[in-house]
Order: C-alpha cells, then structure tokens, then sequence
C-alpha cells in the first residue's frame, strides 16, 4: 500500500500542479483584487490541516453577494470531508447557487452545510464561489466531518468561526446599522473612534505587508466608524466592573478563564479564552461556538512573546468578545492603508474587531492584577485543603482497573451563620461582644467578638432556632438589647461542599478512576490531591465521569458548563513542582505555583504559575459559588455624647539598664480609662529614634447629661517590669532579681590538730565591691567538715553593674590564711627549734706524731641529709666544741626531725661519734703478703681466697677475704686501725689465717705462708689378699689445733722449722727420696743391660 502510494503521489502531485496553470485565469479573476479595498480577504483557517481563504464581492446593483472560498487541504487532512456552514447571527443562510473547482460541492439541506462530495487520498486545492442577497456580515463555521464506524453518524471537527463583512465597491454605498457593541467600554471606544481616523499605536511599528494574512475587515456596517486612535485606545477597566458577580465565585476571576497562570505556552490547540502574565501562542486559541450559549468571551494578555494571527474567535450577535492587553503589547488599530484592523506586536489578528482591543493604560493598573488574585487563590486552597473528607462519600480502590470514588451519599451541611454589624452609615464595627443563644431556653451556646468586618460567623450549627445577644457594644455606642433571631436549617443541595481526599500515588497509576454520584447545577466536588512534597507529579489516571441523571461525559468542546463540578485542588506542594499530564483529564485544576505540562486533552480550567499546553484542551467553567448564607445586619446607634473633644498623650520611658537584658518588649498596650472603665487601647511601638510615644485623639470630653469625663491611663502589665504613672506617661522599671550565692569549704592544713591548736569557730567576712555586707561563725559539722554559704545575694547594681563578691577570714591564732576562690585553707606550724652541739676529743697521745690539723669540719645532718656545716677549731683553752641553734624540730607534717653529725675525714684519724661528741683517734695499718708453698700450685689445690683475721689486743677486730691480683699477688691490708684505746694505751694488732685444707701457715710479721702438705696416707691393710675398704679418715681434732696455732701466731714463734705432726710428712723429704730411687732404678737397668 505503502508503495501504491509512493507510486501515485508524485504524477498526482504534478497533475495538481497542471490543473493549477489551467485553473489560474480563473482564480486571477477571483483573487485579482485581493490586496485592495474592493475585494479583501479574510482568512477562515490556518492552521495544521490546511488554509481557507474568504473573499466578498457584494454587487450594488442586485444586491447580491459573490463569496469565493479558496482550499488548500494539508496531506494529514485530505481524506477529511471538508464542510461549511453559513449563518447571519442566528439564521442560516441558503446560497444561491454553488460554483466549485477542484473538489465539487454541494449543499445539505438536511445538514444545512456546503459539503464536499467526495474526498482526496492527498493534499488538494478547490474554490468554492456561491451568492446569496444582501447581507452585512456572513457568519462561516468550518469543520471536518468523519462518519463513525460503529452507529454511522457523523461528527464534526470544529476548526474555525469566522465573520466575513461585506466590502463595498469604490464611490459605492448602502444602508448600514450600528453593530451591538461587544461590552459596555466596547461602546465607548467605537464612538470615539467616531471623530477620527485610524492610526498605528507605535510609530515605530513596520507596516504590515501585503502578503501577511488578513482578518475579518469591521466595515461601516460593523462599526458605523473608523477605529480609533492608538493614543485613545480604551483601557480596559477592570475584571470585576465587567463581571461583578466574581466576588460570589470560589475561585474568584480564575474561575472565568479556561487558563489562568503567570506564563503560558500555547503548542497545540487550546479552545478556550486566557488570562495569562505571559504568551507564548504558537497556536490559536478561544472558545469555539457550538450552540451559542456563551454570551461573553473575555481574554487578558498581560505580555506577548508571540501570538498566532489565528487566535481568538470572531464576535458574532450572539457572542461578545472583549481582549485586553498590557502595557508592554504594541496594539495597532489600523493597516497600512489607515483601514480598521486589529495588529499585535506587529501581527494581524484575523478574528479581532477594532472596538473589541483595550489596554492596560498603566502597569499598576491592571485589568487583572495576577499578584493579588493568585494570593487569594493560595488562600482559597490551603482553606480547602484543609476541609475533612464528607462523611458518606466512598473509595473503592480494591479492583485497580475499575476504581471509584462516589459522592451520591455524602451527608449534607447546615447553614453558615454570618451576623454583620454597622453604624448607622453602615460602616461595620468590630469589639462588638455577642451571645449566642438557643432561642427556646435562652442558654447560651457560644460568645464572639465582631472582627474588623463587623462580623461573627457561626459554622456547623445543628438545626434549630437560634438568637444572637449583644452584650458588650463597641466603645462609644449604646448596646442594642433587642435578640435578633434565626433559623439554621440545612444547607441547599447546590450549596454544599462534598470533599474527597486523595493521595497523588493514586493519580499516577495507569488505570482510570470513576467518579460517580455527580449532579448537574450543584456545588462541586472538591477532590484535594496531597502531593506530599513531591517535585514532580506523574498523571497517568483517565478520569470519567458519571451522574445520577445516567450520563457520562469525555472530553469535548463546549459552551455548557453546567456539568463542571469537578475541582481538583493540589496541596502540600514544594516549590517548582511539575504536574505532567498524560491521561485524558476533566475538571479544573487547581495548583497554585506550580507547572502544568498537559500532554493529554484536558477538559477544565487550569490555573497555575506556568502552563504548556502540548495536547488540546477545552474550556469548561467550574460552576461554584461560595456558600451563600444569611447575613443578619444589627444596626447599632451611633449618639456621640458631646461636640467637644479632646487629645490625650503620654510618653514612655524605661528605666531598664538601657535594655542591657535584652527583657524590653517590642510593643506595649495603653488603656485608656474613661470613668475608670477601659474606652480605648492602643498598641505602641517605638518610633525610628526609639522614643515610645502614644495619642488617643477625638475623645468627648462629656457624657450626654453634661458631665465631665475622668480620663485616665493604665498600661497592660509588662512582664518583669513594674509600672508608674505619671499624669499621663508611664514609667517602666526592671530591676534585675537575678540572685548568686557564695559558697565555700574550710580545710585545715594543721597536722590532723596534733597540738591540740585548732579553734572552735571562725568567722567567714562576705566583701561586695570590697565592702563587708555580711559575716558568719563558722563550726565543723557533724562529720568534721567546716562549710559556709550565702544565699540570695543580689547580682546586679542599680545600674545594672555585676557586683563582685569576695570573702575574708578572721585572725586565727598560729594560723596563715589562704583563699582560693570562696575556698579557706589555714595553715599551723610548729615553730619549736632545738640545739646540736658537742665537744671535739683526740686521742692521739697529745698530738705526739704532731698530725692533729688546726680544724675539723662537722656535718650537720637532717633525717639523713646533710643541711649545714661548722669548721671548728680549738679555742684557748684547746678546748674543741662546736654548736648549731635555732633548728626546726619538726616538719609540714608535725613529724620530729633526726639530727645527727658526722665529721668530715681527718687525714691519719678515724672519728668516733657519741651522740653529738666526736673523738679522733691516732690511726694506724696492718698490711702484708701471702706466699704458696705449693711447687706452683702443682696438684691444683690452691683455694681462690683466704680468710685473714685481724686481732686486736689478741681478740678478733676485723676480717677481710684475700684473693690473687692481676699478676697473681696475694695482698691484704687493714687501714684507720686506731692506734689507742681510750686511755691511751697502745692496741696490739696480730693476724690470723682462716684454714685452708691441704695447707699449713706460717705467720711471718704480718705476712702469711701457706705449704701444701697433701693428704693423709692411708694405712696398710691387715689381709693382703682381702684388701680392706679404707674406712674414712677421721676428722682431725682442729679445735685444739687452732688453739696451738694461735698461741703460735700470737707468740709471734722466732723460728720457721717446726716438728712435722702426726702422718704429716714433708714434701721436701719426699722429692729427695723420690730423688734417691730413680737413681738406683736406673743403675741396675744400665747393668742389666750392659751385661
């Protein structure tokens, strides 16, 4: 198929363009004065299905009316039938006769349209040229017409309404009435434009040239007048002059628009009228006529990026058409032959008559003034958001695919209550005090005070009687008394408000939602969507609809709006949040500051900050009133008591630190007493140099029998402060009540009390700024500690300066005072000193080896450490003494210290301290040497030490523990040995050896030799052949030995050779008699072997 069509496009294509050359003569004839005023063109449309353009050429003589018809059908739309309907304001109008070439057309009488008889597979060209009689303007509606499959009936696609005028000839005329203007100003502009010709508005404005699409031309017939001139264009006045009614609406001039927003941008069709900041149309838009029960379209541009010549919809008799633009738009009122017509930044509007353009005159003038209506309008939805869902309406969600939402049950409201009260010029006044009551047992069921409206407003009343009571009147007017009494009954049917609430997750699933339970002419349902913060919202639900009369509706255009109940209000959005679109939608959106993407039709008003209208949609006025209830006005007398008035004022002064704390309000409330009784407040705030200052003015100065009024002022209590009045200004003091305390330990550093020094009491001085303001005893607690505190001391001067708190103590005997912070720690030391002397002896036979120094040095030593020093020498009497005083005797911790001496060391003396005495004796030494006799320690029986006792007058002084050197000597050596005993007598100092096993000593002086001697020989046994086992030598008796040799050693024996003991032999004898039998070994051996 696909190929057929490839292969029969182009010849068709070519085959157009011949019938074209052919057909030219004939369309020059039409079409030859196009561009002039005797034959104008008006475009029909122009948009993507294709063009269609009008001519009209009336002839004077007949009065007949030649119209041509000029059809470019787009390839999109060329399988379309293409129809025409003809009508002069309400009445058809049958042509004469019907001319046509290219596709042929014929009239339906049925259908009282010009129809194509047959359609084309491609894009096509025709001219339709028929007459009919004398007519003003010719009313074309233009449409598709497709026969549906299903039942075989035939429906019309809508695409355009256009009011041809008639033209006439040059130096030609004909009877002409004035055109009903479109709206009251309308009116207004067309006789003004009466006096003068047509100019541009914008000097600077380029003339449109020729070939830019023409629109409907208003002759005299239309207009009875030229359009007026730019300098005059009319402004627009404002909305609610038009439609006063707009205050009774819900949602106010939006209500009246099918898009409302701050900017809108126009791709696709958009059959409806705007109220839009800021256009970008690349499309036309307006309500198209269906059965012409719209009497008024009204359009406000504010700015216009662009805009389609296409747009808006021709005024018919029936159907009125108002378009204000602002400021900023260049609007042109005439072509460049100073004929009338209607140019936009430039652009010619083809379905725009002169008398129809107004403008804002000024910025801050607006014909709608966007800021505050969507104000209100975010008002208006958060209140309605706010409303519960009503009680008896349904969701039915289990089944995802045939979900419903029906109202048909939900209960029904009582009225809303409104009292207003005026005076007697109406003005309303508020503070007025009401009781409510119930009109049968006069109890009360609620009080309210008028608001700045003059009203009180009571919701949600059971049915019954009621009456209001005014107990308190506003002040300067008389209570009225008289009840004013009411029923509430139950709320008309069109009235109510039934409320359904609804998640956004609902709304983005892909299946479709049913609503059912609708009525036609009632109040709507309000549908509050919770769109939970989210940015974007997904619409992906088709929405339907069902009423109780058994019909359904779909998407559609129209000019009945009584079925549009339907409101759907977006809450709890954040900002610059998207709600997209993409399922079939019907009812008015609501969603203020948000971004409307519409990519599906959309059957309602849209109103939001921005709208993008990528698929078509249909205006379909929202039909909803605000509750209309019974307002019950109580005129109240307004008798001032006296023509006499007077001015009371008063200043403000604070006596608050200058507000060092930060506790003055921003505001204060003044009363003024009338009588003794409050007559007036006033709230006072600072003026821009700080100063408080307040006025009542036009106060009676007398009640109606003559008496003076007593006018005083009292001030509403200020938190923290206290008040003074004087006269009439008032004088607020804050002192500052903040309160410290002072609180602290005594601790006693005093040996636990050892001595018993410790008082029973002390006195705790408290110091403020350095001056005593208070004192206390203070005395250890049970559990020995001693505290003081004192309380509630105040922290700020007059002045607001902080006082600084200190505290002092009283003398306490033997104590040192310390304070740390509010902290006490006394201190107790025991100052008792003591005395170290002594006397210097020597014992040194009177200094006979003449050694003595001339002085010594004592060391003085503390627990050990040495803490001083004397050099003491003999006196004149050679007395040797020494003396340190004025010693502590004990330490921090109540301890006695230990003192001893010690003498520094005195060459060839040895010091002996008693006490604190010291005696010097004469010293002197024992040294000497010890020698092996061992033939060089041969059997290796040398010991690795001895033991050499020192004896001193024959008993045992000292010991040291000998061993070999380096190079193998044995020394020893006893130094500081005292030469005397106390008496003076000379010590005899000898030595002894310890035992050594194997070996005998010989004591020489004080040197020792040692002869190794062997071990014992044991003795033969009795039986050769059994040897016996030898017993274990017997211990040697050594004790008598050791006696022995003592007594030797201290006889000090002259001579070396002594008697061998018992089975000792000498080692000397031995070697010689070893010595002879080597000797006689070895002659017998040499005889042997020589003989």
């Amino acid at each position: 198929m696909c190929t057929y069509v490839k292969k029969i496009a182009y010849p068709m294509f070519m085959l157009s363009l011949l019938m074209l050359s052919y057909l030219a003569p004939l369309l020059s004839v039409i079409t030859a004065n196009a561009d002039t005023e005797e034959n104008p063109k008006t475009i029909l449309f122009q948009n993507e299905k294709g063009t269609a353009q009008v001519t009209s050429l009336p002839d004077p003589t007949t009065g007949e009316i030649t119209w041509t018809i000029e059809v470019e059908k787009n390839q999109q739309s060329a399988a379309n039938q293409l129809a025409f309907s003809l009508s002069e304001g309400e009445q058809t109008v049958l042509p004469e006769s019907i001319q046509s070439n290219g596709t042929p057309f014929t009239y339906d009488p049925q259908r009282q349209q010009l129809m194509e008889e047959t359609t084309s597979s491609s894009f096509s060209q025709m001219t339709l040229t028929f007459q009919t009689k004398a007519l003003k303007t010719l009313t074309i509606k233009s449409a598709f017409l497709q026969t549906e499959e299903e039942n075989g009936q035939v429906k019309e696609d809508i695409i355009n309404t256009t009011d041809v005028a008639v033209v006439l000839p040059e130096n030609e005329s004909t009877e002409a009435t004035s055109a009903e203007a479109v709206l009251a100003d309308s009116q207004e502009q067309t006789e003004a434009s009466e006096k003068q010709p047509a100019t541009k508005s914008s000097e600077s404005q380029p003339q449109a040239e020729s070939t830019t699409a023409s629109t409907a031309i208003e002759s005299p017939l239309d207009t009875q007048a030229s359009a007026p001139a730019a300098s005059q264009l009319s402004s627009g006045g404002s909305f609610k002059n038009d439609v006063p009614e707009v205050d009774n609406v819900l949602l106010g001039e939006a209500q009246y628009f099918h898009i409302f927003a701050n900017h809108a941008t126009l791709n696709t069709h958009t059959n409806g009228n705007l109220a839009v900041g800021e256009l970008n149309g690349n499309v036309n838009f307006g309500t198209s006529i269906q059965d012409g029960s719209l009497a008024t379209e009204i359009n406000y541009i504010q700015k216009v990026n662009t805009i389609a010549n296409s747009s808006f919809v021709s005024g018919t008799d029936s159907r009125k058409n108002k378009v204000v633009f602002g400021p900023s738009v260049t609007v042109d009122l005439a072509d460049q032959n100073q004929q009338p017509a209607v140019f936009v930044n430039g652009q010619r509007m083809d379905h725009l008559k002169t008398s129809e353009v107004f403008q804002d005159q000024s910025a801050s003038e607006p014909y709608i003034d966007f800021k505050k209506v969507f104000s209100t309008l975010q008002a208006t939805s958060e209140r309605l958001g706010a409303y519960p869902q009503t009680p008896g309406v349904t969701k039915d969600f289990t089944d995802n695919n045939q979900r419903v939402i029906n109202t048909a049950r939900a209960e029904n409201d009582t009225q809303e209550v409104v009292l207003t009260l005026t005076d007697e010029q109406g003005n309303p006044l508020d503070d007025g005090v009401y009781e409510l009551q119930n009109k049968k047992t006069h109890k009360e069921v609620d009080e309210e005070v008028t608001n700045d409206d003059g009203q009180v407003i009571e919701t949600d009343l059971p049915e019954g009687d009621y009456s209001f009571v005014e107990t308190e009147a506003p002040d300067g007017y008389l209570i009225d008394k008289k009840p004013i009494s009411f029923s509430a009954d139950t709320i008309d049917e069109e009235d109510q408000k039934v409320v359904v609430t609804l998640s956004k997750t609902e709304l983005e699933k892909d299946t479709p939602i049913t609503i059912k339970g609708l009525t036609k002419g009632t109040s709507p349902v309000l549908i509050n969507v919770d769109t939970e913060g989210a940015s974007t919202v997904n619409i992906k639900s088709q929405i339907k609809l069902e009423y109780t009369d058994g019909t359904t509706r779909n998407s559609h255009e129209t000019e009945d709006f009584d079925d549009a109940v339907i409101l759907w209000n977006f809450i709890n959005q954040p900002e610059n949040q998207m709600i997209s679109i993409n399922s079939p939608f019907q009812g008015t959106i609501l969603a203020v500051g948000d971004t409307v993407d519409v990519h599906q039709n959309v059957d309602g008003s849209i109103i939001a900050d921005t709208v993008l209208v990528n698929a078509e949609t249909h205006r379909w006025d929202l039909q909803a009133n605000e509750t209309v209830v019974p307002i019950i006005k109580l005129a109240a007398m307004n008798h001032l008591l006296s023509l006499d008035t007077t001015t009371i004022s008063g200043t403000k002064t604070w006596d608050d630190y200058d507000n060092k704390f930060n506790t003055r309000p921003t505001s204060i409330t003044v009363q003024l007493l009338q009588n003794g009784e409050v007559f007036q407040t006033k709230t006072v705030t600072p003026n821009k140099e700080g100063e408080w200052h307040y006025e009542f003015t036009d106060l009676p100065t007398t009640d109606e029998s003559g008496q003076t009024y007593d006018y005083a002022i009292q001030e509403t209590p200020v938190e923290e402060y206290t008040t003074k009045v004087n006269g009439y200004d008032l004088i607020n003091t804050y002192r500052n009540t903040e309160t410290a305390e002072v609180s602290g330990t005594k601790t006693w550093n005093d040996y636990d009390n050892k001595y018993n020094t410790r008082p029973e009491s002390i006195t705790v001085k408290l110091m403020q700024n350095d001056k005593e303001i208070a004192k206390q005893v203070v005395k250890a607690d049970n559990h020995g500690n001693w505290t003081y505190r004192f309380d509630k001391l105040p922290k700020y001067d007059a002045e607001g300066k902080a006082y600084t708190y200190t505290i002092q103590e009283g003398k306490v005997p033997g104590y040192t005072s310390e304070i740390n912070g509010y902290d006490l720690v006394n201190t107790y030391r025991n100052t008792e000193t003591t005395t170290v002397s002594g006397t210097k002896t020597w014992n040194d036979k009177n200094n006979h080896l003449n050694i003595r120094p001339e002085s010594i040095t004592v060391e003085l030593m503390q627990n050990g450490k040495e803490i001083d020093n004397q050099i003491v020498k003999a006196d004149k009497e050679g007395n040797w003494t020494y003396r340190f005083d004025n010693l502590p005797k004990y330490d921090a911790e109540g301890k006695a210290y230990t003192y001893t001496i010690q003498e520094a060391d005195v060459s060839g003396y040895i010091s002996e301290v008693n006490g604190y005495d010291l005696v010097n004796t004469e010293t002197t030494t024992v040294s000497g040497r010890k020698t092996w006799n061992d033939n060089d320690n041969q059997f290796n029986t040398r010991p690795e030490s001895i033991t050499v006792n020192l004896m001193r007058n024959g008993e045992k002084y000292a010991e040291k523990i000998v061993k070999a050197d380096k190079e193998g000597n044995w020394t020893y050596r006893f130094d500081k040995l005292p030469k005397y005993d106390a008496e003076g007598k000379a010590y005899t100092y000898t030595i002894q050896e310890g035992k050594v096993p194997d070996y005998t000593t010989k004591i020489n002086g004080y040197n020792l030799v040692n002869t190794y001697t062997g071990p014992e020989t044991p003795k033969t046994p009795s039986d050769p052949k059994k040897p016996q086992v030898p017993l274990s030598p017997k211990k040697p008796d050594t004790s008598k030995q050791s006696e022995d040799d003592n007594k030797n050693d201290a006889n000090h024996a002259t001579t070396e050779k002594r008697l061998p003991k018992t089975n000792e032999r000498s080692s000397y004898e031995w070697s010689i008699l070893g010595s002879i039998l080597l000797v006689t070994s070895a002659g017998i051996l040499y005889r042997r072997k020589h003989s």
